[in-house]
């Protein structure tokens, strides 16, 4: 019995197989100008397969695939489809587990935050790279009763480590040379070529897309957090009705803004009404001090915010200008906000006027090392003890209690003229304890009656914790965490001072 072949599957075949041997052939004619514009050189190399994820119904899209996998045949083409919207996804699940998708590959994918990535190489098949692809396909056509896309290529981007893949509305038999522009850049480098040639006031686009890739290695890396609780910084946030919409019938696609700047420590910072939060700087430890310093401020100003661990950054690129951001990388394994999270969800005011006065009071803690300490301990605290973590909230709540305690000995000794190796004799633990030194500061009247009796009790429960393993309870972590706040805010008004 003689397979009868769809016509329209044979064309798209016919198609891809003349674009392989004219795209090697044409390669090799090409001048040395012309070749400076070809975007991909490789793009067809043998060996070359090509897949087509087709839907023609209720309006025609293709996904174009380019791979160059050695194990298979050089110029093998694929055409999956045509299918109507509704079959689409369904064809999609049993095209998956045929045996090319599901390989396991040489190397990590890890590329896709919502999978199971450390569990039995779960993103590793072949398969996993048509995630992506695939999404871009649907999201486009589906969208396309209320977007006027043109025929041709609407978007494509490299498909795992040197391949490609396109998205196209349309059939790609149908559609003009210059609607092919990212699937047939030997046509536009020629083309671009004599645009250069002639003069002509047209800018060859080749030539953007090599500013590009220059202006990329300019840019620089900075580390970002979202508030958490979430919240949105400015006086105008009230959410528009677009805004509502947008997240009613879709995730908005909301992602890390420069909308303001400023500079803290002398590193370059910038936030956006969303409060993502973003420091300019390689080194992720400086980040995190600098974030978290921030956040410390924000709660000593009455608007909420948890400390940010390394795992809940998020990787920019930041453009020359300092204002173009790329999105790197993010862990979706938190609470905290990331790009994409809907705008909806924050809750918390911060006004302008308050977040710059966040910032400036960030530097000045950012510039005392004793404030800036107390501020990290008492964000710290704080999140702790709202993670009904009672027992490590109050022990950071003591260490602020505690370096006070100390600081306010040492001033003590200093203000009496106590020599410096006569000193060294205090710094012994063992012979001067934190009580001692809290029963010297009360006889001294540097620590009044009420706080002598507090720090006494809650020294005590410190000591039964640390000793006997007895646990804190919420009462008294948050009793100790207030206390914290106070000696903080303290030391603000003294830094404050001329």
């Amino acid at each position: 019995m003689q397979t009868t072949i769809d016509p329209k599957k044979a064309e798209i075949e016919l198609f891809f197989l003349k674009r392989i041997k004219d795209y090697r052939s044409e390669y090799d004619k090409l001048t040395d100008q012309e070749r400076r514009f070809v975007a991909e050189p490789a793009l067809y190399r043998e060996p070359c397969q090509i897949e087509v994820f087709w839907i023609n119904e209720p309006v025609e899209f293709q996904l174009i695939i380019i791979l160059h996998e050695a194990t298979r045949d050089d110029r093998e083409i694929i055409i999956n489809g045509p299918f109507k919207g509704s079959e689409f996804i369904n064809a999609v699940f049993e095209i998956a587990e045929e045996v090319r998708w599901k390989k396991i590959t040489p190397y990590e994918v890890n590329q896709f935050d919502l999978m199971d990535v450390d569990v039995q190489d779960q993103e590793r098949k072949y398969s996993d790279f048509l995630i992506h692809s695939l999404q871009d396909l649907i999201f486009n056509a589906r969208n396309s009763p209320f977007v006027d896309f043109k025929p041709g290529v609407i978007s494509g981007a490299p498909f795992r480590e040197s391949d490609w893949y396109s998205v196209i509305k349309g059939n790609v038999v149908d559609l003009k040379k210059d609607e092919l522009w990212m699937i047939d850049s030997i046509w536009n480098a020629k083309k671009y070529a004599a645009m250069e040639s002639n003069n002509e006031e047209e800018r060859p686009r080749q030539e953007f897309i090599q500013q590009s890739i220059k202006t990329e290695n300019t840019r620089q890396i900075a580390f970002g957090a979202y508030f958490y609780p979430h919240a949105r910084i400015g006086d105008e946030v009230e959410l528009s009705f677009k805004d509502k919409l947008v997240r009613a019938i879709g995730s908005p696609m909301i992602l890390p803004q420069a909308e303001f700047s400023f500079t803290l420590n002398g590193k370059s910072g910038f936030y956006d009404t969303y409060g993502h939060i973003g420091i300019q700087t390689e080194k992720k430890n400086q980040a995190l001090k600098a974030l978290n310093t921030i956040f410390g401020i924000s709660n000593l100003m009455g608007f909420p915010a948890f400390s940010v661990k390394e795992s809940e950054l998020i990787e920019l690129s930041v453009g020359p200008d300092g204002f173009n951001l790329g999105v790197t990388s993010w862990n979706s394994e938190n609470k905290r906000s990331k790009p994409f999270s809907p705008p909806t969800r924050r809750k918390i005011k911060i006004p302008t006027n308050s977040m710059v006065e966040i910032i400036n009071c960030a530097e000045i803690a950012l510039n005392n090392h004793v404030l800036n300490e107390a501020v990290l301990f008492f964000l710290e605290s704080l999140t702790h003890q709202n993670n009904e973590e009672y027992s490590q909230s109050f022990l950071y709540s003591w260490l602020i209690i505690e370096n006070h305690v100390s600081e306010a000995f040492d001033e003590l000794l200093d203000n009496k003229g106590v020599s410096e190796k006569r000193k060294k004799k205090f710094n012994s633990h063992d012979k001067w304890t934190i009580e001692s030194k809290i029963e010297i500061l009360n006889l001294e009247g540097k620590i009044s009656d009420n706080d002598y009796q507090f720090l006494i009790h809650y020294n005590k429960i410190r000591n039964n914790f640390a000793h006997r393993g007895s646990s804190v309870n919420d009462k008294d972590s948050k009793t100790v965490l207030d206390f914290a706040q106070t000696i903080i805010q303290d030391i603000f008004e003294e830094d404050k001072k001329p």
